[in-house]
């Protein structure tokens, strides 16, 4: 939720998942809402203090510190 509130303090459109759906039904959710982008909060790279942002449009994944989500992920 931390992340969410980052994200949306800089004026970033959030929408959370937090029941435990499968990522096809989680994939097709953000695609159907419009979203360009979708952050992927999972237990292994959060360990690591990681997030993962994948490109909805081009299908590209790209792993970033979570304390660097805001300004790492685009604006547009």
């Amino acid at each position: 939720m931390s992340i969410a509130a980052d994200l949306r303090e800089a004026g970033r459109s959030v929408d959370l998942i937090l029941e435990d759906k499968k990522m096809k039904w989680a994939f097709r959710y953000a695609d159907n809402s419009g979203a360009s982008r979708f952050v992927l909060l999972a237990p292994d790279e959060w360990q690591q203090g990681l997030v993962k942002i994948r490109d909805l449009g081009s299908g590209e994944e790209q792993l970033i510190p979570a304390q660097d989500i805001v300004k790492s992920a685009p604006t547009t």
